[in-house]
């Protein structure tokens, strides 16, 4: 016996034929392709030579050939009960052990070969395979470093700890896996399709293209190669290249449901309806099992605000695939536009449950959180938004209005400084919104808000049509059209109630597009009878709202809501009228072409500002904030105590939201209370994070944490408007005023010191208070703030006779005539409409008094 072959001499010396002749045989048959006619020789042989450990491999290999696993496995079984300590049949049963699923067979005799053989890499490697599919993820990458160690250059192993790293979320390095891979081993397509992946999740995407590149060269009818490379155009927000790797993915392949159900996506972006529903039925009639069409009629659903459709296609997608991250995210995001946001919550911990490093889900969760106002978990939850995607548009800035709600200002100029930065750059990194509370930079907020429109709502849609109709009525009327989604107890619809009342309908029609939550306040039913039709439009798409005002004649239409929460942009990048209109609802310009006009007055927006604007400024006389001069003040008369203040002192008031009070303004008050002895500062409630990072920062100005008092929300809006009566001074805010607050202040005999800011929204006090005839409580600068503050806090008689004077200016003043500013409103409607129509572009006026 000689390595397990018998050998057989004939007297003459010469040799019979023995099993190593009829194992080069049997490999000759395999080498040809003859699997039968090996098969058949092998198990002659093995009748002749039934302990022969070369034929057993041989039948081995045969059984493997002909994808007989069992029969491989029954061969590797009898090599080892001959040879017990071959690594190498060890190695090859496991291999079959693997293949079967059959893990915990396959992990026994990878060890055993390993045992046997420490430096066997192959053994490694694919026992590293095996304990990945095992989901015993740290020993499968502890198993393919022992390999690399033993056999660095074999690109198998870097390749499959890339599979591994880029299963768990680790793509920088699957990344360096696979470029390693592909260094060893260049022509390897599955390598290069993987890093391209790999790429793609990381952003990296002229990377991931030129990779894709790089296997369609290898494979250039490949359709999902193709797909892939589009999907990466898409990410990229190139979507006409997209477009075109699709259609060329099926023209390769025409029943590549993904590339359909991809291209829906595209459709949608492009505000193309009719082409994506016909795109996504395509994919569905192909695959109606493929759990991302389902998904992505959702969105379609979803886009068009067809709610209860969206749910169920979405929740099909979640059937097919129970724990599918991104319908688990959409699923959150139709219950939160629903006001579900509890079960919306539970969506998106479900989807980060399932993807640890989930970023969009992890932003969505602290969307909502914010809207529930959850502050403190909704910080949490942009960290590891950013943490997963740095560059997620607009995070950082939503990140810095939570830390702002809560008055956690310790990264406030950091926050401040990576903002400006990216705004800059031109990177969609803060909301408008959230900007006008950081900065007080009329050319910034220029900028943010292009940057928040390119983002928000299709440039293209505004080439939409004008108008349906002529615009305005047979009588010759002009059809006003108001947009807002705070057609309830809101603070615009408590500025506007009464203008909406007074319009003259002798010369105007006026419809309101409410696209709001439900509700049945009182409010409500008051505005629903101000207005000659009032039309819920909240479940239509965009589109079809700046349809529906086109075929309502609508000749002005007026957004109340700008870029403040709820916003509904895509309506007028639509074009709901010839003519729109910017009022009201947000303090700043919407930066985009398809507004025409901002309605201001010189104090906000002075003339030699209208550069930072991209609507033409239309001025009114006094201020541009309407009233309700109907509104009541209760006539109960509660004591200090009972607001929980002390009975002596003096107080100031800062009845502002919390994200407007920045670090600067607290040192200052925090000066005046150490300047007024006795002196308190009287905020609204907030949640107990806030009042801790108050009263923290008090304590570190030296001030007493009970010096300052939250008041609690009040039970109507007469009894929050009576109790400025227990305050002495309101205290505004910069670079955010007061807006409605400033009135609410005045309008009940509360004098407000304000600090005249260089942008609208740091000038709307002053709009106020320079209407009212009272120059002297709006300051230039902080130093003038602080000196006035203190001189009213401590010259009684000077505070008295502003008091005095602001009670007969309320009376007095146009701030509160409403029916006078209605009719300059109006007039300015009415100038708009003449230009208009005698085909005169929009420009810049002001409305005589």
């Amino acid at each position: 016996m000689l390595s397990g072959i018998l050998r057989i001499f004939k007297p003459d010396g010469s040799r019979e034929p023995g099993p190593d002749d009829a194992a080069a045989q049997l490999r000759a048959l395999l080498k040809e392709g003859k699997l039968v006619a090996a098969d058949s020789a092998c198990r002659s042989a093995l009748k002749q030579f039934p302990h022969d450990v070369s034929l057993w491999l041989a039948a081995a290999e045969i059984a493997t050939a002909r994808n007989d696993a069992g029969a491989a496995l029954a061969s590797y079984s009898k090599v080892l009960e001959l040879t017990p300590d071959s690594p190498l049949a060890h190695y090859k049963r496991a291999n079959i052990y693997k293949n079967r699923g059959e893990l915990a067979q396959a992990l026994s005799d990878y060890d055993r070969a390993i045992a046997l053989d420490p430096g066997f890499a192959h053994a490694l490697c694919n026992r590293g395979v095996a304990l990945a599919a095992l989901h015993r993820p740290d020993e499968a990458l502890e198993s393919y470093g022992r390999a690399i160690a033993i056999s660095a250059d074999d690109p198998v192993v870097h390749f499959n700890r890339g599979n591994l790293l880029h299963e768990l979320g680790r793509d920088s390095e699957a990344e360096s896996a696979y470029a390693r891979a592909l260094q060893l081993q260049p022509q390897n397509l599955q390598a290069l399709i993987n890093r391209a992946h790999v790429l793609g999740a990381l952003r990296r995407f002229d990377e991931a293209r030129a990779a894709y590149d790089g296997a369609l060269a290898l494979a250039p009818e490949d359709a999902a190669i193709r797909f892939a490379r589009g999907a990466v155009l898409q990410e990229q927000g190139k979507l006409t290249e997209a477009l075109q790797d699709y259609a060329e993915a099926l023209r390769r392949d025409p029943g590549h449901a993904p590339a359909y159900a991809n291209r829906c996506v595209v459709f949608m972006k492009q505000q193309r309806w009719t082409e994506a529903r016909e795109s996504i039925d395509r994919a569905l009639a192909l695959r109606p099992d493929l759990p991302e069409a389902h998904l992505n009629l959702g969105a379609l659903y979803f886009e068009l605000k067809q709610w209860p459709a969206a749910l169920q296609s979405v929740e099909r997608a979640l059937a097919l695939r129970p724990s599918f991250p991104e319908a688990l995210v959409r699923r959150g995001d139709i219950l939160a536009a629903l006001l579900r946001r509890d079960e919306a919550l539970a969506c998106y911990e479900a989807a980060i449950a399932g993807r640890g490093n989930y970023a969009e889900a992890h932003e969505r969760r602290a969307e909502t959180l914010v809207a529930m106002r959850r502050f403190g978990e909704a910080i949490t939850s942009y960290d590891a938004a950013l943490a997963g995607k740095p560059d997620l548009p607009f995070t950082r800035g939503m990140r810095a209005y939570a830390r702002l709600n809560v008055c956690e200002w310790r990264e406030f100029a950091a926050d401040v400084a990576r903002v400006r930065a990216g705004i800059e750059a031109g990177d969609a990194v803060c909301p408008p919104l959230v900007l006008l509370s950081l900065v007080d930079d009329e050319a910034l907020h220029l900028r943010a808000a292009q940057l928040w429109a390119k983002h928000l709502a299709p440039q293209e849609a505004a080439a939409t049509p004008a108008a349906v109709g002529s615009g305005h009525t047979p009588a010759g009327k002009i059809r006003l059209g108001y947009f807002s989604c705070d057609l309830h107890e809101h603070p615009v619809a408590t500025l506007m109630a009464e203008v909406f009342e007074r319009h003259d309908r002798e010369q105007f029609e006026v419809i309101a597009f409410s696209y709001g939550p439900p509700s049945q306040d009182p409010m409500r039913k008051r505005l629903e009878r101000a207005f000659d039709r009032f039309i819920d439009v909240s479940s239509t798409a965009d589109r079809d709202v700046a349809r529906l005002a086109r075929e309502q004649g609508v000749e002005v239409a007026v957004d109340l809501a700008g870029y403040t929460g709820g916003a509904r942009s895509g309506i007028f990048a639509h074009r709901a009228a010839p003519i729109q209109v910017n009022y009201l609802g947000y303090a700043g310009t919407l930066g985009v072409d398809y507004i025409d006009y901002l309605i201001a007055d010189r104090t906000v927006i002075p003339p030699d500002r209208q550069a930072h604007y991209r609507e033409r400024v239309v001025y009114l006389p006094y201020s541009y904030l309407p009233n309700d001069s109907s509104r009541t003040i209760a006539t109960c008369s509660r004591s200090r105590a009972e607001y929980g203040l002390a009975e002596t002192g003096f107080v100031f008031c800062s009845f502002n939201n919390s994200y407007k009070i920045t670090p600067k303004v607290f040192a200052l008050w925090m000066r005046l209370l150490q300047a007024i002895p006795g002196s308190i500062l009287w905020l609204s409630r907030s949640d107990p994070m806030t009042v801790a990072n108050l009263h923290r920062e008090a304590t570190g100005h030296g001030i007493a944490a009970e010096r300052l008092v939250f008041g609690e929300r009040m039970p109507s809006a007469a009894e929050h408007l009576a109790r400025y009566r227990a305050a002495d001074l309101f205290l505004d805010t910069l670079p955010y005023n007061a807006h409605a607050t400033t009135v609410d202040a005045v309008w009940s005999g509360c004098p407000v010191l304000t600090r005249l800011g260089n942008a609208f929204a740091g000038r709307a006090a002053a709009s106020v208070l320079l209407s009212l005839g009272m120059p002297e409580l709006v300051t230039r600068s902080a130093e003038e703030y602080e000196r006035t503050a203190i001189q009213l806090a401590t010259e009684s008689q000077t505070l008295a006779a502003i008091k005095a004077r602001l009670a007969l200016k309320v009376a007095s003043s146009p701030l509160f005539d409403t029916p006078l500013l209605t009719r300059h409103l109006e007039t300015a409607f009415q100038v708009m409409a003449q230009r208009q129509r005698s085909g005169l572009p929009a420009a810049h006026f002001s409305v005589d008094p």
